[in-house]
């Protein structure tokens, strides 16, 4: 019997995300922390039957420009749509971003910050310790 390692179970989830879960939105990873973070989880407890699958990709723009993202992955697209809706999130189709082997997610224009995605806003932590 073949014991699995961490690296073949990440690879099992990204796969079993890829292909169980293809209408995804992204928010940056640093708003989906502590309160923001609560307000996402209630609002998927109370909108769907099943808690999206999260995973992680690097977004770049033009002039080195980078921020990680956080895929929320949805099996189905009404739901996909609502979510990115209600947090003002951005589609990603990891079919025509993704371009090959790609670890990250080539953006068009140059980086802009943005401090508010719909309900959500700067956390706490980070407007209290700059």
């Amino acid at each position: 019997m073949t014991t699995m390692t961490a690296s073949m179970r990440a690879a099992a989830r990204k796969r079993d995300i890829r292909q169980n879960y293809p209408h995804q939105v992204a928010l940056p990873d640093w708003l989906c922390t502590r309160e923001n973070f609560d307000v996402v989880e209630r609002y998927c407890a109370a909108h769907f039957d099943r808690r999206p699958a999260t995973t992680m990709i690097e977004a770049r723009w033009q002039g080195g420009a980078f921020e990680t993202m956080r895929l929320y992955c949805f099996v189905r697209a009404l739901n996909a749509q609502s979510f990115a809706a209600h947090f003002d999130g951005e589609h990603f189709d990891h079919k025509v971003e993704r371009d090959g082997k790609r670890t990250y997610w080539p953006r068009p224009g140059h980086w802009a910050h943005r401090i508010r995605y719909g309900p959500l806003s700067v956390p706490r932590w980070l407007r209290e310790n700059p």
